[in-house]
């Protein structure tokens, strides 16, 4: 009886594997209107949807909840203390989108510095790294950091409160600054040349 080579063994499961490892099928290959609705069922505000609409749905409730609003509720009050929600909404997602912003621009700031170390690292240990591809990350580093302290402050000096590990905070890219740029970073949150 002839027995399988290793190649064949090796080739085996790899395709078993692949099958395991692509059990949906990609979109093209779907159903247009898996492609509908499947989002609609994934998103957090369905089960929402759900459990407001019997009362949407129920008549009687309806014209109850209207007759109640007629009765108590004063235009002349409700009309601007509504504004005023929705501007303090507005205010409010904004600054949770900018704490995200803010967050997103650290993790490139410190990946950048992170790849400016092995190439400087590369460059001095054995020389043979591209002075180019060493400026490439230099100037990749200032770039990422200042838009990191862009973000970070609202206008020069004005901090976005309640931010975490601000470059000024953190020793090692207070060092990098000054030893990779020849820089410090300002209490207004700018770059500028260091000066002995």
């Amino acid at each position: 009886m002839k027995k399988p080579s290793d190649a064949d063994q090796e080739s085996k499961p790899k395709t078993d594997n692949n099958v395991q490892q692509n059990p949906r099928q990609t979109s093209q290959d779907r159903n247009p209107m898996d492609l509908i609705i499947d989002p609609i069922l994934t998103s957090p505000y369905f089960a929402t949807f759900l459990f407001w609409l019997p009362f949407l749905a129920n008549d009687k409730l309806r014209h109850r909840i209207a007759t109640f609003l007629s009765i108590y509720l004063d235009l002349t009050i409700a009309i601007p203390t509504t504004i005023i929600c929705i501007v303090f909404a507005a205010l409010y997602l904004s600054y949770q989108n900018r704490l995200v912003d803010i967050d997103l621009a650290r993790q490139t700031t410190e990946q950048a510095l992170v790849r400016l170390k092995e190439i400087r690292s590369a460059q001095i240990s054995y020389n043979n790294v591209d002075a180019r591809e060493y400026q490439m990350a230099l100037e990749n580093y200032e770039y990422v950091l200042r838009q990191e302290l862009d973000l970070r402050y609202i206008v020069p000096g004005i901090k976005v409160p309640n931010t975490s590990h601000d470059p000024l905070d953190r020793e090692e890219d207070v060092a990098a600054v000054q030893m990779f740029l020849g820089m410090r970073i300002t209490k207004e949150g700018k770059l500028e040349p260091f000066k002995t």
